[in-house]
Protein backbone atom coordinates (compact mmCIF):
# COMPACT_ATOMS: atom_id res chain seq x y z
CA UNK A 1 0.00 0.00 0.00
CA UNK A 2 1.12 3.58 -0.67
CA UNK A 3 0.24 6.77 1.18
CA UNK A 4 0.21 10.12 -0.65
CA UNK A 5 0.15 13.21 1.55
CA UNK A 6 0.24 16.97 1.91
CA UNK A 7 0.92 18.80 5.18
CA UNK A 8 0.05 22.18 6.62
CA UNK A 9 0.34 24.02 9.92
CA UNK A 10 -1.91 26.71 11.38
CA UNK A 11 -1.80 28.82 14.57
CA UNK A 12 -4.05 27.81 17.44
CA UNK A 13 -6.37 30.81 17.00
CA UNK A 14 -7.03 29.81 13.37
CA UNK A 15 -8.19 26.29 14.25
CA UNK A 16 -11.92 27.09 14.71
CA UNK A 17 -12.09 28.83 11.33
CA UNK A 18 -10.32 25.99 9.53
CA UNK A 19 -12.50 23.45 11.30
CA UNK A 20 -15.61 25.19 9.96
CA UNK A 21 -14.13 25.31 6.48
CA UNK A 22 -13.39 21.59 6.57
CA UNK A 23 -16.98 20.97 7.63
CA UNK A 24 -18.16 22.88 4.56
CA UNK A 25 -15.72 21.25 2.14
CA UNK A 26 -16.38 17.67 3.27
CA UNK A 27 -20.06 18.19 4.17
CA UNK A 28 -19.69 16.24 7.42
CA UNK A 29 -19.26 16.83 11.13
CA UNK A 30 -15.75 16.48 12.57
CA UNK A 31 -14.94 13.01 13.90
CA UNK A 32 -12.94 13.43 17.12
CA UNK A 33 -10.13 10.95 17.77
CA UNK A 34 -7.39 10.23 20.28
CA UNK A 35 -4.46 7.93 19.54
CA UNK A 36 -1.70 6.56 21.74
CA UNK A 37 1.44 6.09 19.63
CA UNK A 38 4.07 3.62 20.86
CA UNK A 39 7.39 4.01 19.07
CA UNK A 40 9.65 1.00 18.52
CA UNK A 41 13.07 0.67 16.94
CA UNK A 42 14.44 -2.37 15.15
CA UNK A 43 17.37 -4.00 16.91
CA UNK A 44 20.89 -4.31 15.60
CA UNK A 45 21.48 -8.06 14.93
CA UNK A 46 23.06 -9.40 18.11
CA UNK A 47 26.07 -10.99 16.45
CA UNK A 48 27.31 -7.93 14.55
CA UNK A 49 29.67 -6.60 17.28
CA UNK A 50 31.31 -10.04 17.57
CA UNK A 51 32.36 -10.28 13.92
CA UNK A 52 36.20 -10.31 13.83
CA UNK A 53 37.77 -7.33 12.11
CA UNK A 54 41.12 -8.97 11.37
CA UNK A 55 42.09 -11.47 8.70
CA UNK A 56 42.73 -11.44 4.99
CA UNK A 57 41.76 -8.29 3.13
CA UNK A 58 39.19 -10.04 0.93
CA UNK A 59 37.56 -11.74 3.94
CA UNK A 60 37.52 -8.49 5.88
CA UNK A 61 35.79 -6.71 2.99
CA UNK A 62 33.16 -9.45 2.77
CA UNK A 63 32.49 -9.22 6.50
CA UNK A 64 32.18 -5.43 6.33
CA UNK A 65 29.83 -5.70 3.37
CA UNK A 66 27.55 -8.17 5.16
CA UNK A 67 27.59 -6.15 8.38
CA UNK A 68 26.64 -3.01 6.46
CA UNK A 69 23.82 -4.84 4.70
CA UNK A 70 22.37 -6.06 8.01
CA UNK A 71 22.49 -2.65 9.70
CA UNK A 72 21.91 -0.22 6.82
CA UNK A 73 18.13 -0.01 7.18
CA UNK A 74 17.03 -0.07 10.81
CA UNK A 75 13.59 1.47 11.05
CA UNK A 76 11.40 3.10 13.65
CA UNK A 77 7.85 1.74 13.58
CA UNK A 78 4.75 2.46 15.64
CA UNK A 79 1.96 0.57 17.33
CA UNK A 80 -1.08 2.83 17.51
CA UNK A 81 -4.01 2.49 19.87
CA UNK A 82 -7.12 4.48 18.99
CA UNK A 83 -10.02 4.84 21.41
CA UNK A 84 -13.15 3.67 19.66
CA UNK A 85 -16.03 6.06 20.30
CA UNK A 86 -19.12 4.23 21.58
CA UNK A 87 -22.28 4.86 19.57
CA UNK A 88 -24.15 7.98 20.61
CA UNK A 89 -21.26 9.59 22.51
CA UNK A 90 -18.69 12.24 21.78
CA UNK A 91 -14.98 11.82 22.35
CA UNK A 92 -13.97 14.74 24.53
CA UNK A 93 -11.97 15.38 27.69
CA UNK A 94 -15.05 14.93 29.87
CA UNK A 95 -15.52 11.39 28.57
CA UNK A 96 -11.90 10.54 29.27
CA UNK A 97 -11.95 12.02 32.76
CA UNK A 98 -15.29 10.67 34.00
CA UNK A 99 -15.73 7.22 32.51
CA UNK A 100 -13.26 4.65 33.83
CA UNK A 101 -14.73 1.80 31.79
CA UNK A 102 -14.50 3.83 28.57
CA UNK A 103 -10.93 4.89 29.26
CA UNK A 104 -9.40 1.67 30.59
CA UNK A 105 -11.23 -1.15 28.86
CA UNK A 106 -9.18 -2.81 26.15
CA UNK A 107 -12.35 -3.53 24.16
CA UNK A 108 -12.64 0.20 23.46
CA UNK A 109 -9.12 0.49 22.02
CA UNK A 110 -8.21 -0.56 18.50
CA UNK A 111 -4.50 -1.41 18.18
CA UNK A 112 -2.54 -1.78 14.96
CA UNK A 113 1.07 -2.00 13.82
CA UNK A 114 2.12 0.69 11.35
CA UNK A 115 5.22 0.92 9.18
CA UNK A 116 5.84 3.99 7.03
CA UNK A 117 8.85 4.05 4.75
CA UNK A 118 10.91 7.14 4.00
CA UNK A 119 9.13 9.29 1.35
CA UNK A 120 10.11 8.84 -2.29
CA UNK A 121 13.22 10.84 -3.30
CA UNK A 122 13.31 13.71 -5.76
CA UNK A 123 11.05 16.69 -6.21
CA UNK A 124 7.47 15.52 -5.82
CA UNK A 125 4.12 17.33 -6.02
CA UNK A 126 2.95 15.28 -3.02
CA UNK A 127 4.77 13.07 -0.52
CA UNK A 128 4.50 9.39 -1.39
CA UNK A 129 5.74 6.41 0.59
CA UNK A 130 5.10 2.76 1.32
CA UNK A 131 2.65 2.05 4.12
CA UNK A 132 1.83 -1.14 5.98
CA UNK A 133 -0.88 -1.38 8.64
CA UNK A 134 -1.69 -4.62 10.48
CA UNK A 135 -4.35 -5.01 13.23
CA UNK A 136 -3.26 -6.38 16.61
CA UNK A 137 -6.08 -8.20 18.35
CA UNK A 138 -4.85 -8.73 21.91
CA UNK A 139 -1.90 -9.55 24.15
CA UNK A 140 1.20 -7.85 25.51
CA UNK A 141 2.23 -5.42 22.78
CA UNK A 142 5.75 -4.69 24.03
CA UNK A 143 6.53 -8.40 24.43
CA UNK A 144 4.99 -9.11 21.02
CA UNK A 145 7.15 -6.47 19.33
CA UNK A 146 10.25 -7.65 21.20
CA UNK A 147 9.81 -11.12 19.75
CA UNK A 148 9.94 -9.60 16.26
CA UNK A 149 13.16 -7.72 16.98
CA UNK A 150 11.83 -4.29 18.02
CA UNK A 151 12.67 -2.41 21.22
CA UNK A 152 10.25 0.04 22.83
CA UNK A 153 11.52 3.65 22.63
CA UNK A 154 8.84 6.08 23.82
CA UNK A 155 5.22 7.14 23.35
CA UNK A 156 3.09 10.20 22.65
CA UNK A 157 -0.56 11.20 22.22
CA UNK A 158 -2.35 12.56 19.14
CA UNK A 159 -5.68 14.36 19.55
CA UNK A 160 -7.80 16.04 16.93
CA UNK A 161 -10.57 15.72 14.36
CA UNK A 162 -10.87 13.79 11.11
CA UNK A 163 -12.84 14.46 7.95
CA UNK A 164 -13.36 12.34 4.83
CA UNK A 165 -13.95 13.44 1.26
CA UNK A 166 -14.22 10.54 -1.19
CA UNK A 167 -10.77 8.84 -0.97
CA UNK A 168 -9.20 11.70 0.99
CA UNK A 169 -8.66 11.74 4.76
CA UNK A 170 -8.10 15.09 6.46
CA UNK A 171 -6.68 15.02 9.99
CA UNK A 172 -6.44 18.25 11.99
CA UNK A 173 -4.58 17.45 15.19
CA UNK A 174 -2.00 18.27 17.86
CA UNK A 175 0.76 16.14 19.41
CA UNK A 176 1.10 15.79 23.19
CA UNK A 177 3.83 14.67 25.55
CA UNK A 178 2.61 12.15 28.10
CA UNK A 179 4.24 10.52 31.15
CA UNK A 180 6.93 8.08 30.14
CA UNK A 181 6.32 4.43 30.75
CA UNK A 182 8.50 1.36 31.08
CA UNK A 183 8.05 -1.88 29.24
CA UNK A 184 4.62 -3.39 29.77
CA UNK A 185 3.21 -0.08 31.04
CA UNK A 186 3.65 1.55 27.62
CA UNK A 187 0.12 0.74 26.43
CA UNK A 188 -1.52 1.97 29.63
CA UNK A 189 -3.99 4.88 29.29
CA UNK A 190 -4.17 5.72 33.01
CA UNK A 191 -2.45 9.08 32.41
CA UNK A 192 -5.83 10.26 31.08
CA UNK A 193 -7.11 10.38 34.68
CA UNK A 194 -4.90 13.39 35.39
CA UNK A 195 -5.70 16.78 33.87
CA UNK A 196 -2.06 17.91 33.96
CA UNK A 197 -0.55 14.67 32.66
CA UNK A 198 -0.26 15.80 29.05
CA UNK A 199 1.42 18.82 27.49
CA UNK A 200 1.74 20.04 23.92
CA UNK A 201 4.95 19.39 21.99
CA UNK A 202 4.45 22.76 20.30
CA UNK A 203 3.89 25.21 23.15
CA UNK A 204 2.40 27.73 20.71
CA UNK A 205 -0.59 25.39 20.30
CA UNK A 206 -0.28 25.15 16.51
CA UNK A 207 -2.28 22.47 14.69
CA UNK A 208 -1.11 20.10 11.95
CA UNK A 209 -3.34 19.36 8.97
CA UNK A 210 -2.48 16.06 7.28
CA UNK A 211 -4.33 15.41 4.02
CA UNK A 212 -3.77 11.92 2.65
CA UNK A 213 -4.92 9.23 0.26
CA UNK A 214 -4.04 5.53 0.55
CA UNK A 215 -3.69 3.49 -2.63
CA UNK A 216 -3.46 -0.30 -2.71
CA UNK A 217 -0.73 -0.19 -5.35
CA UNK A 218 0.78 3.27 -5.56
CA UNK A 219 3.47 2.05 -7.92
CA UNK A 220 0.89 2.14 -10.72
CA UNK A 221 1.18 5.46 -12.54
CA UNK A 222 -2.58 5.75 -12.99
CA UNK A 223 -3.34 5.44 -9.26
CA UNK A 224 -0.49 7.75 -8.30
CA UNK A 225 -1.61 10.42 -10.77
CA UNK A 226 -5.21 10.18 -9.60
CA UNK A 227 -4.23 10.48 -5.92
CA UNK A 228 -1.91 13.41 -6.67
CA UNK A 229 -4.62 15.20 -8.65
CA UNK A 230 -7.15 14.82 -5.80
CA UNK A 231 -4.69 16.10 -3.21
CA UNK A 232 -3.68 19.07 -5.34
CA UNK A 233 -7.35 19.91 -5.89
CA UNK A 234 -7.89 19.86 -2.13
CA UNK A 235 -4.80 22.05 -1.71
CA UNK A 236 -6.28 24.62 -4.07
CA UNK A 237 -9.66 24.48 -2.30
CA UNK A 238 -8.05 25.21 1.09
CA UNK A 239 -5.33 27.60 -0.07
CA UNK A 240 -6.99 30.64 1.53
CA UNK A 241 -6.97 28.93 4.92
CA UNK A 242 -3.78 26.86 5.00
CA UNK A 243 -0.71 26.25 2.81
CA UNK A 244 -0.46 22.54 2.02
CA UNK A 245 2.91 21.25 0.85
CA UNK A 246 4.78 17.91 0.59
CA UNK A 247 6.42 16.89 3.85
CA UNK A 248 10.12 17.40 4.42
CA UNK A 249 11.75 14.09 3.49
CA UNK A 250 14.34 14.20 6.27
CA UNK A 251 11.70 15.05 8.87
CA UNK A 252 9.65 12.03 7.74
CA UNK A 253 12.65 9.64 7.57
CA UNK A 254 11.78 6.52 9.57
CA UNK A 255 15.28 5.04 9.50
CA UNK A 256 17.36 4.92 12.64
CA UNK A 257 21.15 5.15 12.94
CA UNK A 258 23.02 1.88 12.60
CA UNK A 259 24.85 2.28 15.91
CA UNK A 260 23.21 2.57 19.34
Amino acid sequence: MHEFSLYGQIPQNEQPRLLQQLVGVTRMKPQAFQELHLVFRSQVPSGIPNIPSSGEASTKQDVQRIAKMLTANLYFVQVIGEIEKPSGTTLDDADMANNDDFRDSQKDISWYFEFKDTPDPGKQAVSGRLLSRIPIEDGNIVKFMKSFGYDYVNRYLVKGDRFYDQDTTLSLHQLYRIPEAKGNEAEDWSFAKKDDAVSLFDISGAYILHVSIEAVDGSKAELKDRASAQLLAMRDTLKQAVALTPGDRLALDTRGPARR
